[in-house]
């Protein structure tokens, strides 16, 4: 039976650690100073290299023949070592062995000096797994432990280690791979083994394996199998069902453009082609982080920006620009709730589709309204920003503007004609619709800009209630009919709403007038709902 390719070439010397070079250091430093300490305890994610380091520190302090710091792999100590046959070095899985009797048994070890070596040394792999007793068992042992004795601990989940075990141990927090060591690393097993493998497989094989090197390795072994000939990146995709970075910034370009149908029909040709759309989401969240990583101006020393090249980086950069932070924010979050959904979806693309729909076509929030209400002094048209509020601050040459002209050349309504007529939009829709004229009184005209009117509202409540579909195309029609002119409305919360109300007094006095009268005329507030939603 072969060995897996994993365990083949698991580094046997600290110059063979991919990475990790903080911790290297220190430990070959430590050894070549003759300061060893009695514990040490490695923290990280699986694959990283934490037992890797482990064995090979628990070689360099029992090596006869070391360079410096590093095992020499020749002498009768590393041989055992590497072989799983010393009996000076003893692993304990924490996880299947997590109970009392263990560590005491384990202490019963320590009293004994090493048969061969210098020193006894005892990893402990997955050391959270063990219990409150048999943590308290090793504290004694960690506490007064003997001058012959290492202990080496291993973890995924540091937080669940107890405060006393950790004070009494060198700490050190291993890091996830970057994708270019991890191409490196491939490379260099590829090229040993004499597998042809392009450059752009590695990348996504490194990618797909979140930093892990021994998950990109066992991925490389499994397509190495499949493969008879050359490792293409068609081919990962195929065996892997995994997806390029092309197909989630094509369907980033497909939210851009608010294009529904194109994003939903990607979807499906994902399915149909067996992609995994549990992994397609993660990579779409990803994606999104990266994008919010640039926006808030981190990412200089970040995994997530460096493992792209000066092509993609320079993509997102572009489609970044079209969303506002809370707009990324939201997306994030809608998709990773979906992502949820997906393990309980009839059908495997359905969660995707409805966060599509509501995000782009149902305008829920502010989250995907198209910053088209720009100042009439903008020297330049920007393209859209996905997510970008309506701030009232916009909107102050639109105020300060008595009239201006759109597109088409042709005279548009400005704010002051807007709102002296306003109270006749409102006076029209109440035969229809009691509560969305109570709620217009609410609502101040805030900016127009070609065919928008920014409606601002102080309570997010009325704001959408009058955003949503059915009751924005009653005010649009009775507003067209009012004006003349077709308007679409737009409504926003402004947080700086009392001040516009002092300023735009038209519709707030006659708001006020109406609430005045209900209290004047001793109305409870059952009466007052009665006049808010009817009946």
């Amino acid at each position: 039976m072969s060995i897996a390719l994993y365990r083949k070439y698991r580094p046997k010397s600290f110059l063979e650690v991919v990475s990790q070079n903080h911790v290297k250091t220190t430990l070959i430093n430590a050894i070549e100073m003759a300061n060893i300490g009695h514990a040490y305890i490695f923290v990280g994610a699986r694959g990283i290299g934490k037992t890797t380091l482990a064995r090979i520190f628990a070689k360099a302090v029992n090596c006869r023949d070391r360079s410096k710091a590093e095992p020499c792999n020749e002498c009768e100590n590393c041989n055992e070592i590497n072989e799983g046959k010393a009996l000076d070095l003893i692993e304990i899985d924490a996880a299947s062995n997590r109970g009392i009797e263990e560590i005491r048994e384990l202490r019963e070890k320590v009293k004994f000096t090493p048969s061969r070596m210098k020193y006894k040394v005892f990893i402990i792999d997955e050391v959270h797994m063990l219990t409150k007793e048999a943590f308290n068992a090793l504290l004694k042992t960690l506490e007064e432990p003997p001058e012959h004795a290492i202990f080496l601990l291993a973890t995924t989940e540091v937080h669940k280690v107890p405060a006393t075990i950790l004070s009494r141990c060198q700490r050190f927090d291993l890091k996830k791979l970057t994708v270019p060591e991890l191409v490196r690393n491939l490379k260099t097993i590829s090229k040993a083994e004499g597998i042809k493998i392009s450059e752009e497989a590695l990348e996504l094989i490194s990618s797909e394996s979140d930093g892990c090197a021994r998950d990109a390795v066992s991925l490389m072994t499994q397509l190495i199998a499949f493969s008879k000939g050359e490792i293409t990146q068609e081919l990962v995709k195929d065996v892997l069902g995994v997806t390029d970075l092309s197909s989630v910034s094509e369907f980033v370009d497909h939210i851009i453009q608010k294009n529904t149908g194109d994003a939903i029909d990607l979807l499906g040709s994902l399915t149909n082609e067996g992609f995994d759309l549990e992994q397609f989401t993660k990579n779409v969240v990803e994606y999104f982080r990266k994008m919010l990583i640039l926006k808030v101006g981190a990412g200089k020393n970040d995994v997530v920006i460096s493992d792209l090249s000066a092509e993609q980086l320079q993509k997102l950069k572009e489609q970044s620009r079209r969303f506002d932070i809370s707009a990324l924010t939201i997306f994030i979050k809608k998709f990773l709730s979906a992502r949820q959904d997906l393990k309980k979806a009839v059908y495997p693309q359905l969660p995707l589709e409805i966060v599509l729909v509501e995000m782009l076509s149902c305008e829920v929030s502010d989250v995907l309204q198209v910053e088209k209400l720009k100042g009439l002094n903008a020297k330049k048209v920007e393209p859209e920003i996905i997510g970008k509020k309506i701030v009232s601050k916009k909107f102050v040459a639109v105020e300060k503007k008595i009239s201006k002209v759109d597109s088409r050349g042709s005279a548009v309504l400005d704010l002051k004609e807007i709102i002296s007529k306003w109270k006749e939009v409102i006076d029209r829709i109440a035969p229809q619709n009691h509560s969305i004229s109570a709620f217009l009184q609410m609502g101040v005209p805030e900016a127009v800009s070609g065919e928008y009117l920014a409606l601002a509202f102080k309570f997010r409540f009325h704001k959408e209630k009058i955003a949503e579909h059915k009751y924005r195309r009653i005010v649009e029609n009775a507003m067209e009919k009012v004006y003349g002119k077709k308007i679409l409305l737009r409504c926003v919360v402004d947080e700086n709403f009392d001040k516009k109300k002092s300023k735009l007094s038209a519709i707030p006095k006659a708001a006020v007038k109406n609430v005045a009268k209900v209290k004047d005329a001793g109305k409870t507030m059952v009466d007052l709902a009665r006049q808010v939603f009817g009946g």
